[in-house]
C-alpha cells in the first residue's frame, strides 16, 4: 500500500525534538528535568522502603535536576553592560554553562556505577562505602574555621570513618584492589575504582560522543589552554550561531541524561512506571526517543 509522506509533520517532529533554537531546546530541557524530579519524588511519597545506603541515589538524581535547570538558564543568555559597550548586549557563557555540563556527567556517571550498573547488590554496596570514606576523608582536611562546628564535625566522623574502614577490608571485594588503590584509600580516599574514561566506556552512554565531549568540558573545567584559545577566537553574542551551537551541544546532553535516568527509574521501581504511564504520549515519546539518542540505539 502506498503511504503519502507527510513532510510537515516530518518538519514538525524534528522541530520538537531536535529544535535549532536555544530557547526552546533549553524548554525542553526544563520539561525533562522537571519530570525526572518528579518521578523521584513519588518514590519518597510511595514511602518505598530500602537500605539507607540505598537512599543515596535520590540526592544524586536531584543534583542532576539541578545541573539540568542551571544549564538551560545560563544557556539562555545573560545581559551585561559597560561604559565600554555604551548599552547592554546578551551573551551565552559557554564556559560554565560546559564546565556545569561536565558536572552533569560525573554525576550521571557516579549514579550509574554504584546504582545503575547490572552487578550483584554486595559490589555496588562495596563501592557505594568506598565513595562514602573517600567523601568523609575530604571533610577531614577541611579548615575547622570555615564553619563554627566544622571541629565537632570532624572528630566525630573521625570514629566513623574508622568504622567504615575496617568494614571495607572485612569484605570480599577489598582484595580485588590493587596496591596502589589500597594506598590510595588509606591516604585521601578512592571514590570510584575506575577512572572517569573507563566510567565512560563501560556506560550506557554512547561513548564516542559521550568521551569526546567530556575531554572538551574538562579543558574548560581546568582552564587549560585549549579553552582559553576558543574563548578568545570566539563570539559569545547570544545571536552568534557558533555560541547558540555551543549552548545546543550542552543542552542536548542535559535532555539525554535526564532521558535516561527516567527510564531507569520506570523500569526499576513501580510507583515511577505508574506516573509515567500518566504523562500525555508526545512526552512520553520524546522521553523514549532521548533515550535511544543517549544510549545508540537510533
Amino acid at each position: 500500500m502506498n503511504r503519502k509522506i507527510d513532510l510537515q509533520r516530518i518538519n514538525e517532529l524534528l522541530e520538537k525534538y531536535y529544535p535549532k533554537s536555544v530557547d526552546k531546546t533549553a524548554k525542553g530541557v526544563r520539561e525533562l528535568a522537571t519530570k525526572l524530579g518528579d518521578l523521584t519524588n513519588t518514590l519518597h511519597n510511595a514511602k518505598i522502603q530500602g537500605k539507607e545506603w540505598e537512599r543515596y541515589f535520590e540526592p544524586l538524581i536531584l543534583k542532576i535536576v539541578f545541573h539540568s535547570l542551571s544549564i538551560s538558564t545560563i544557556a539562555e543568555g545573560q545581559e551585561i553592560s559597560s561604559k565600554q559597550l555604551k548599552g547592554s548586549v546578551k551573551i551565552i557563557d559557554i564556559s560554565s554553562t560546559y564546565i556545569l555540563t561536565r558536572a552533569l556527567l560525573e554525576t550521571f556517571l557516579t549514579l550509574e556505577y554504584i546504582y545503575m550498573s547490572d552487578i550483584p547488590e554486595e559490589e555496588k554496596y562495596f563501592r557505594f562505602k568506598l565513595w562514602e570514606i573517600s567523601g568523609l576523608l575530604t571533610r577531614q582536611s577541611f579548615d575547622p574555621g570555615i564553619h563554627p562546628d566544622m571541629q565537632q564535625k570532624k572528630e566525630e566522623e573521625a570514629k566513623e570513618i574508622e568504622d567504615i574502614r575496617k568494614q571495607i577490608e572485612a569484605d570480599p571485594f577489598y582484595s580485588e584492589l590493587n596496591k596502589n588503590q589500597k594506598w590510595k584509600l588509606n591516604n585521601y580516599g578512592l571514590p570510584r575504582i575506575n577512572s572517569w574514561n573507563d566510567l565512560i566506556e563501560e556506560s550506557r552512554l554512547a561513548t564516542e560522543f559521550t568521551s569526546s565531549t567530556y575531554k572538551l568540558f574538562s579543558n574548560y573545567a581546568h582552564s587549560e589552554f585549549l579553552s582559553i584559545l576558543q574563548l578568545k577566537q570566539s563570539n559569545v553574542n547570544i545571536n552568534n550561531e557558533h555560541a547558540k551551537t555551543s549552548a545546543i551541544l550542552a543542552l542536548t546532553i542535559a535532555k539525554q541524561v535526564s532521558a535516561v535516568v527516567i527510564k531507569w527509574l520506570v523500569q526499576s521501581f513501580k510507583s515511577a512506571e505508574i506516573t509515567y504511564n500518566t504523562l500525555n504520549k508526545d512526552l512520553r515519546d520524546l522521553i523514549e526517543m532521548w533515550n535511544r539518542n543517549a544510549t545508540n540505539q537510533i
